[in-house]
């Protein structure tokens, strides 16, 4: 169908986990074409430094250059009105009903329905969505995201070594989220700290809430640290530690994309719907009937969700991870 000298144009303009989610995409098509570039946020070209063959561009310089195959993984309003002034012999977009295809005509020759319906309970996984893409080129199999490892950093080896004083193992916990409604309650993560301190594990804070962060920091006594960097040293981070701890986030999905153990707090989201797909994910739960719930209306039942989350279970977790150099393991 295609020829193996393809230049290729792929955009997901989403936030930093849907962008995770699309390398399934992304990685096949480099993998079978060669070098080619990736139209993301400008703040999120680190994440790109260790991706061999899948180049960062903004969009100034996207409009210079002509392309065989572009590929709109976000195919919103907005991309759409990018993607009209771009140069591509196949332009490929995703649509969700009959009638916005109709709608998309004018913008792509080449239109994939969306397996991933927003709003409902009974929709497919988040990654299912791209899967139409790669059944154009002709691949038929489930694949994953895959992320290379962070160029090493001598801050961020400095971070872990201090971490590791102790029982060698560290644990990343993420207590931020975008969606205030997904960050765990300061009582949650007070409890993942002191529990894994107990541990004797190395804890590294990930978060950019300056507030909470301090007091995290207060509440482990100085044995916590904190992680401040760009998202390439954060790949090297996730791919160096022995656990992740953390809600449904970029993190959690840049973790699994590295081949990280992770613990993820779920409470408003669905995991069957948006969790990483990866047999080193453990789920922690509750079973509530207003789940997954609307990301911007108020909580009537104080995000009990993420508050009431099984302490036991976590701990559990925690202690399979975390304390096998103590037991001789």
């Amino acid at each position: 169908m295609h020829s193996e000298a393809e230049k290729i144009l792929c955009i997901n303009i989403s936030r930093i986990g849907d962008v995770i989610s699309s390398m399934v995409v992304v990685n096949y098509l480099r993998d079978r074409f060669g070098d080619i570039d990736f139209l993301i946020n400008e703040g999120y070209f680190p994440m790109l430094k260790s991706e061999p063959g899948i180049n960062g561009v903004t969009r100034d310089q996207a409009v210079t250059k002509h392309y065989d195959i572009l590929v709109d993984l976000t195919s919103s309003k907005e991309s759409r009105r990018f993607v009209r002034q771009l140069q591509a012999r196949i332009r490929i977009g995703l649509y969700r009903t009959w009638l916005h295809r109709l709608r998309l005509r004018s913008t792509y020759n080449v239109l994939k329905k969306k397996k991933v319906i927003r709003g409902g309970t009974d929709q497919d996984h988040i990654m299912k969505g791209f899967y139409p893409i790669l059944e154009y080129f002709g691949e038929q199999r489930s694949l994953t995201p895959i992320l290379h490892p962070g160029c090493a950093s001598e801050k961020v080896d400095a971070l872990l070594n201090q971490a590791r004083i102790g029982s060698g193992k560290v644990v990343a916990i993420h207590f931020g989220a975008t969606n205030p409604k997904r960050r765990p309650p300061d009582t949650l993560l007070f409890d993942i700290i002191h529990y894994s301190k107990g541990l004797n594990a190395g804890i590294i804070l990930l978060g950019d809430e300056r507030e909470l962060a301090a007091k995290l920091l207060d509440s482990s006594a100085g044995h916590a640290l904190l992680f401040e960097g760009d998202l390439n040293e954060l790949k090297y981070l996730l791919s160096e530690v022995d656990l992740f701890v953390g809600p449904c986030s970029g993190p959690l999905h840049m973790s699994a994309a590295l081949g990280t153990p992770m613990i993820g707090l779920y409470g408003p989201t669905a995991t069957h719907i948006s969790a990483p797909v990866s047999d080193k994910l453990h789920v922690v739960e509750l079973p509530m009937e207003c789940r997954p719930c609307v990301p911007k209306q108020p909580c009537p039942h104080d995000i009990a969700c993420l508050r009431d989350l099984p302490r036991e279970n976590i701990h559990h977790i925690l202690d399979r991870h975390l304390a096998s150099a103590n037991n001789g393991a």
